[in-house]
């Protein structure tokens, strides 16, 4: 009989050595603030967009969601939902305590807030409503919020206010990223702020050509600027605003 209750057990045996613990490490993802590859500068400076009008930013906030990273293995952040704001720095970070040390070649995330989240704002943490990004009127988030001024016609100084919102445009980002095996590992994710309102390095070439939607600043009515058809065309953008290099 033991014989056979030996025979039993090897199976099992086996499968348990074969279960190898993975070794994490902490990764630090930094995020720098630009403009025109300059850092963001609020309220003392003045930008101009694709088109050549004039803007001051004073706020600027996103959410980053649904971290993953893919290489030889993949590791999915749980419940990932980060809020990114300026600060004096013009830059902002994002620790996770527990990566799998291995190979990574492919960072993803979204900006927003995926829709079986974005019908609740009865959430804590970086999604609690009172950090200004849940809309008072209306369930979900604000998932990207620039705010500033510009001039309209070139003379008069007007709001500029967008609260891009809605489930039309949560946007999924894919960046190519060298992470050997390593101790700890650091991301520098470049955020161009400009590139919100169009490519300037497109200036010239044809619409149909264009990677990025050259935005109107005289086109700020709510619909344009929250949740509108027309919004989508900023959401198209900002998902283009990211580059990434190995810090």
């Amino acid at each position: 009989m033991k014989k056979y209750w030996l025979l039993l057990l090897l199976p099992f045996v086996g499968f348990s050595c074969d279960q190898e613990v993975k070794e994490t490490v902490p990764m630090t993802l930094n995020f720098e603030f630009l403009y025109d590859n300059e850092p963001l500068v609020l309220e003392a400076q003045t930008y101009t967009n694709a088109l050549g009008q004039s803007i001051t930013i004073s706020d600027f906030r996103f959410y980053l969601s649904n971290l993953r990273l893919e290489g030889e293995e993949m590791f999915t952040e749980k419940e990932s939902y980060h809020l990114l704001a300026y600060d004096l720095s013009a830059e902002d970070s994002i620790v996770i305590e527990a990566v799998p040390k291995e190979r990574y070649t492919q960072l993803t995330f979204a900006v927003g807030i995926d829709p079986e989240r974005n019908l609740s704002t009865d959430n804590v943490g970086d999604l609690d409503p009172n950090n200004g990004m849940a809309w008072d009127w209306n369930t979900g988030y604000k998932f990207l919020l620039l705010e500033g001024r510009y001039l309209k016609e070139g003379t008069q100084e007007e709001g500029m206010n967008y609260h891009i919102g809605g489930n039309d445009n949560y946007r999924v980002v894919t960046l190519p990223i060298t992470l050997e095996e390593a101790d700890t590992y650091q991301l520098k994710v470049k955020v161009h702020v400009d590139k919100i309102f169009g490519d300037k390095a497109e200036v010239g070439v044809t619409e149909a050509e264009r990677q990025t939607f050259f935005i109107d600043f005289e086109r700020n009515s709510p619909e344009d600027t929250m949740f509108g058809p027309y919004s989508q065309n900023v959401a198209n953008n900002y998902a283009l605003m990211f580059s990434v290099v190995n810090d």
